[in-house]
């Protein structure tokens, strides 16, 4: 079993629940995002999270029509 978060559903899109050691880049990298739109979504001054945290990972409001390719 993969270490990390949890992730839960709801109506809004995707949540993830911080565990001990991640990081913004870590948890961006596993969702395939970028760590610009994680602080985005969560309204994040900064690049500090918290074990236990809640971010959102997967915005049902973001658009999803063009993936571009990665660099």
């Amino acid at each position: 079993a993969k270490s990390g978060g949890s992730l839960i559903k709801c109506k809004s899109g995707s949540i993830y629940v911080v565990h001990s050691g991640e990081s913004l880049g870590s948890i961006a990298r596993k969702f395939n995002v970028s760590v610009v739109s994680l602080k985005s979504w969560n309204k994040l001054k900064t690049s500090t999270i918290h074990t236990g945290q809640k971010l959102v990972v997967n915005p049902f409001t973001a658009q999803n029509s063009s993936t571009g390719s990665k660099n």
